[in-house]
């Protein structure tokens, strides 16, 4: 039995966007995860990987939400043809929303201390200005390789 058309295309799609940002992840996260709840907030490392173990695949699961929310900020706030630093702000700004809230649940879970969470939140906001130009970039290329249409 033949896999439809629309179906094949919404899995191209949930591909594009989970590669996309496990890529980014790859190549920013890792160093500034450790960075960032390790050294500069005082977790334990147990408390580390339990936020990471949840926080982790629920990321990747709900990529497609990133993608879509991507598209739809950037069709909002820069227009069908913006330049590279209202795509590189709108980037940064649907990465920290889309990523924060699932992060604090995450950490709650695990039973991070409130003061902890406040400053990563506040590291995780300079990364996602600093680094969120980069998720849109790889975006582009792995839709753009996958066939996929970009904003």
């Amino acid at each position: 039995m033949p896999i439809r058309p629309r179906f094949r295309m919404f899995g191209r799609e949930v591909a594009a966007d989970t590669l996309a940002l496990l890529i980014y992840s790859v190549v920013v996260g890792v160093t500034t995860t450790l960075a960032i709840d390790i050294w500069f907030v005082g977790m334990t490392g147990m408390q580390w990987t339990g936020v990471r173990l949840v926080y982790g695949p629920l990321r990747f699961i709900l990529a497609r939400l990133l993608g879509k929310m991507t598209d739809r900020l950037r069709t909002y706030f820069a227009g069908p043809s913006p330049n590279r630093l209202q795509k590189a702000v709108v980037d940064a700004m649907s990465l920290y929303i889309y990523q924060q809230p699932l992060y604090v649940v995450c950490a709650l879970i695990v039973g991070v201390e409130l003061p902890q969470l406040y400053g990563a939140a506040i590291l995780y906001f300079i990364e996602a200005l600093l680094t969120g130009w980069f998720y849109g970039v790889v975006l582009d290329f792995v839709r753009r390789r996958l066939g996929e249409p970009t904003t």
